[in-house]
């Protein structure tokens, strides 16, 4: 799956190379590979708050499942639990 960076309409492409990293709330990154230029680039980790889809759509976000009462919430984290 490819994603951009969200700096500006014309940003590289990252690949992700793990999906389940991506979709993981309690993980912050994802490993991914840039594409940009005709060199194969190396897998290095991008914080998911900088990625977002080439729609434009943000990507899962990532934090902790807390229990709060009979319901679980999602709340963003900037490290780990």
């Amino acid at each position: 799956m490819f994603l951009t960076i969200q700096l500006d309409d014309d940003s590289p492409l990252v690949e992700v190379l793990d999906l389940t990293q991506l979709f993981d709330p309690f993980e912050a990154r994802v490993l991914g590979r840039l594409h940009a230029g005709e060199e194969l680039q190396d897998p290095q980790p991008w914080p998911k708050d900088e990625l977002r889809f080439p729609s434009g759509e943000a990507s899962p976000p990532a934090g902790c499942i807390r229990r709060g009462g009979s319901r679980l919430r999602i709340r963003r984290s900037a490290g780990r639990c």
